[in-house]
């Protein structure tokens, strides 16, 4: 068996976190839950991650990738993934990109929704709102949002200690 994790630059997984929560319909989304016991949270902590599935799965037998284009070989996920496991890709069927990233108008436009219209408890999106969604047009989306694109210095700042110790290569992707 093999395991295979791929690692996002901190800074991009909020901004894909906060997306997230954005479209399930959260009015204020929150980045970076509170801290506790100045312990980096979970989901922002690759050592800990990393660790977790060491123990369960083997250390051997987990692989870690960074998930950015350029240190994916082929330039992609799929790519990369079968040419570390072994699996011939000449015939897999690619999906098409269905999470792609909000441009600034569309979290502009989210938020407003989800102020004007808040989603009812366990119920997700009113009908009103999936309806505006998915009729956003192409034109509103741009390129992603990604407040830190340059440098995730800013956000590394805000997290623990321990997540600035990132090795220099990686904070640059």
């Amino acid at each position: 068996m093999q395991v295979v994790a791929y690692f996002h630059r901190q800074d991009r997984v909020a901004v894909s976190y906060y997306s997230s929560k954005l479209k399930s319909g959260e009015r204020v989304p929150q980045v970076v839950p509170l801290l506790k016991d100045d312990l980096c949270p979970y989901y922002y902590d690759y050592e800990r991650i990393y660790a977790n599935w060491s123990q369960i799965f083997g250390g051997k037998t987990v692989q870690t990738g960074i998930f950015e284009s350029l240190h994916l070989a082929g330039g992609d996920l799929l790519t990369d993934f079968c040419s570390r496991v072994g699996i011939k890709e000449d015939e897999k069927i690619r999906p098409p990109k269905i999470n792609r990233s909000l441009s600034q108008k569309e979290v502009q436009l989210l938020l407003e929704l989800n102020r004007q219209w808040p989603k009812k408890a366990c119920t997700g999106l009113t009908p009103r709102e999936n309806h505006l969604w998915r009729a956003s047009p192409a034109s509103t989306r741009g390129a992603t949002f990604l407040p830190y694109a340059q440098s995730p210095r800013p956000f590394m700042l805000i997290l623990p200690p321990v997540m600035s110790d990132l090795p220099e290569p990686y904070i640059q992707s």
